[in-house]
């Protein structure tokens, strides 16, 4: 994920059924080295995401470092 373009990761959660949120990281650039360095408050503060779709993305993103 770390090497991931902005498209990519907007894909990545596009296929997991977050493709709102996916538009708006797209939108603000966010490629995967900034999702695997993000942590809740800058999901909610910088990105101006709700804090129930922020833990969402941080769940599928742990989800997917972690292997599972």
């Amino acid at each position: 994920m770390r090497s991931w373009s902005v498209g990519a990761l907007a894909d990545f959660f596009v296929k997991r059924d977050m493709e709102g949120p996916a538009q708006q990281l797209r939108a603000q650039g966010v490629a995967g080295a900034d999702m695997v360095a993000s942590t809740l408050d800058l999901l909610k503060q910088d990105l101006r995401l709700s804090a129930f779709t922020a833990k969402k993305l941080l769940r599928i993103r742990d989800a997917f470092l972690d292997g599972r």
